[in-house]
């Protein structure tokens, strides 16, 4: 894969392509945890964004063998998906 472009979130190069699924909270930890334990590469660390806020969301990028950024998310509440604020 070419170098793609990157926008600064959280102080982290955010890959601008990439492919995302949002989690229930518990499988995103569960997977996590999976991810960890295979030694998998994390193209971005897991973390948890705005903790402790309405709009709390843990997140994750890996590449896929393709070399694809693959984005894991899941919020702490789900009626917040959406809310552009968060």
């Amino acid at each position: 894969m070419p170098k793609l472009s990157t926008n600064p979130v959280d102080g982290k190069e955010i890959p601008s392509l990439h492919f995302g699924i949002v989690m229930d909270w518990d499988d995103w930890h569960q997977l996590k945890g999976k991810f960890e334990s295979e030694g998998i590469e994390f193209v971005i660390e897991p973390y948890t964004r705005y903790e402790n806020q309405p709009g709390s969301q843990a997140t994750m990028f890996i590449k896929d063998p393709c070399g694809n950024h693959l984005e894991f998310k899941s919020f702490k509440d789900d009626s917040v998906i959406f809310d552009s604020t968060w």
